[in-house]
């Protein structure tokens, strides 16, 4: 890992870089979904998963979009890693989270991937709901709570739809489809789990996702997306 210190990149994309290199091994997209101290909070634990294993890691917090999916989408556009990760802002990557992508990664049968989350804090109407998610993510075979992948194949299946009402459950259905195209697997890390906040569940009660959760279906892409052009990888 390198020294260098936090700092601003201009340019029209108007980003944010942390932990900048010149020729990162990964990317991870960071949009601003949260307050400050979250946002901070997130940029720390992706420093200690960073640290964790011998791989150069740069952050990319995109400018303020008019959805995350179009955030997602520009902050891949300039990252200069050749593995993408994707985390909200609100939330915290587990330390070992990096080895385990690596490890799935280098095996060659991966396209790559999400990770199952763990909310902040507990009570029986929140553990309820999450064992729920987590039945739905294994019947489905996808989860959302943090996605990665090559750039290689972030680009074969065009990005994040940014007119699509769930972005993130769509990218993960049409990166496992790319890789069942392409005789590879979609993974759900299990061991690095990403930690979510209860801010809903704090405004809305413990128990108000339970009649709204479902299988998801599949869905086509919006004719209307577009994607930003990515930097060439290193």
């Amino acid at each position: 890992m390198g020294d260098d210190e936090p700092g601003v990149d201009g340019g029209a994309a108007a980003l944010e870089r942390w932990q900048h290199h010149a020729a990162p091994r990964a990317s991870v997209i960071v949009p601003a979904t949260g307050t400050a101290s979250a946002l901070a909070a997130c940029r720390a634990s992706v420093e200690q998963a960073a640290a964790s294993i011998r791989c150069s890691v740069e952050v990319v917090v995109p400018a303020e979009e008019r959805s995350l999916a179009a955030a997602r989408n520009a902050g891949a556009a300039a990252a200069g890693g050749s593995v993408l990760v994707f985390v909200d802002g609100c939330a915290r990557m587990a330390r070992t989270t990096f080895r385990e992508i690596e490890q799935h990664l280098a095996t060659g049968t991966c396209v790559g991937g999400a990770a199952t989350v763990v909310p902040e804090r507990h009570s029986v109407g929140i553990d309820l709901t999450l064992g729920l998610i987590r039945l739905v993510e294994r019947v489905s075979g996808i989860g959302s709570g943090i996605l990665w992948c090559r750039r290689s194949d972030f680009d074969a299946v065009g990005g994040f739809d940014e007119h699509a009402a769930d972005s993130a459950a769509d990218f993960a259905r049409w990166l496992r489809a790319h890789g069942r195209r392409t005789g590879r697997r979609f993974v759900t890390l299990r061991h690095s789990p990403a930690v979510t906040p209860c801010a809903s569940f704090d405004q809305r009660g413990d128990w108000h996702l339970l009649g709204a959760l479902h299988l998801p279906e599949g869905a086509p892409r919006s004719s209307g997306t577009t994607v930003p052009s990515a930097s060439p990888s290193a």
